[in-house]
């Protein structure tokens, strides 16, 4: 389990992230007294996991979305997450593992 705010780098499976996504939605499908069920479901798997709450939402809604919507949005979205990792996002993100590397070396020194 990491903490929020966690920066630790994420690795995501495929096999495991379509489970999560599937059965998620399971969840959503049922009457509305489980929505209380469902935001626990989705808040121990990103405790479990350490997910960005907002980033596993927004794959959850692009999955949602018929093919042909989904298709649209990528064709769009995807070309704009690029360039704004082109332009700082990912120094953004090389920096915090930078960080995280200097700190487990110096743990690991003492």
């Amino acid at each position: 389990m990491t903490e929020p705010g966690d920066n630790s780098i994420v690795h995501i499976d495929f096999d495991e992230l379509r489970t999560v996504i599937d059965d998620l939605a399971n969840d959503q499908t049922t009457v509305s007294e489980a929505s209380g069920f469902l935001r626990a479901n989705i808040k121990a798997v990103i405790e479990e996991k350490g997910w960005h709450k907002g980033a596993l939402n927004q794959i959850r809604k692009i999955d949602g979305m018929s093919e042909t919507a989904r298709a649209d949005y990528l064709r769009t979205f995807l070309p704009m997450l690029n360039v704004m990792r082109q332009n700082g996002w990912d120094d953004d993100v090389q920096d915090m593992i930078d960080e995280l590397e200097d700190d487990t070396a110096l743990e690991a020194a003492e």
